[in-house]
């Protein structure tokens, strides 16, 4: 088993076209993804992968701190407004409204916190010189996609403004939960990674959204913010074929990287085939 995983990484190596790859084949039920060894080992590795894939698409980009702290805002806003409506909109009509009311506040709260993000990181990007005639273009992308989170976010606040208004008076019965509240916020969320995309050069733009969503993306929500071991296994294929496609591209490939940041790939690559070596 162990020969046949190493025979399939040289197979990836020597490629280059993400339709050419092969997935590796291997026996899930024998994988060894304890939580112990997850949570030693597994879940910090894939921690530092994500941090040093943001760090590097900074490096490479000229995008600034603020839509990384956006980004963690918005995600952060996601879970918590589930936990609010689950909390609080529940079918047995337990709910604590002391604790509901403190939640929508603090929901509130962040999201005007998030639209002053957008106001800082527009005035970052500026005042800073970071845009420039050679990449206006990529800027006014950008700005279009904060454009269209800044309204989402107002649309957000006003429904829960509503809210916060009728509470404790004779229409809060009548005021249900906005089921289109939760895929807004995952709209937003989408729109913060098409904007931090957007900013890294275009030579390697492709190979870091393919990593975005092919990988940094469906491990963060699998197996960071919780263990999912089957879904680990299921999914194995699939990650291993998106890590490989973006490490042969951005070490071998066209892309204009200095031997520093390639060294950080090199050891975002090393921590991966740590996991794959410790669960086979």
């Amino acid at each position: 088993m162990r020969s046949l995983f190493f025979i399939c990484i040289f197979t990836l190596f020597h490629h280059s076209s993400f339709g050419e790859y092969q997935y590796f084949k291997f026996d899930s039920d024998k994988l060894n993804i304890s939580e112990q060894r997850y949570r030693r080992y597994i879940k910090p590795q894939l921690k530092n992968i994500k941090t040093e894939y943001f760090y590097l698409s900074k490096k490479i980009s000229y995008e600034s701190d603020i839509v990384l702290k956006l980004r963690n805002a918005i995600s952060n806003l996601r879970e918590a407004y589930l936990e609010y409506e689950d909390s609080c909109f529940n079918k047995k009509g337990t709910a604590n409204q002391d604790l509901c009311k403190t939640g929508l506040n603090v929901l509130i709260r962040d999201l005007y916190k998030s639209n002053q993000l957008i106001f800082d990181l527009r005035n970052d990007l500026i005042s800073d010189l970071k845009v420039k005639h050679y990449n206006y273009n990529n800027y006014i992308n950008f700005s279009g996609y904060l454009d269209k989170i800044e309204i989402i976010i107002y649309e957000i606040i006003s429904h829960l403004e509503t809210n916060r208004l009728i509470s404790n008076t004779s229409y809060q019965s009548s005021f249900q939960k906005n089921r289109k509240i939760p895929l807004k916020l995952t709209k937003i969320y989408t729109l913060t990674n098409l904007s931090i995309t957007e900013l890294i050069a275009k030579d390697a733009r492709p190979h870091f959204e393919a990593l975005l969503y092919n990988f940094i993306i469906p491990v963060e929500e699998n197996m960071l913010k919780s263990f999912s071991p089957e879904w680990f296994k299921a999914s194995l294929g699939k990650l291993n074929l998106a890590w490989n496609t973006f490490h042969v591209n951005i070490e071998k490939g066209d892309v204009d990287i200095s031997k520093k940041n390639a060294n950080l790939v090199k050891i975002m690559h090393n921590r991966w085939n740590s996991i794959l070596k410790l669960i086979f």
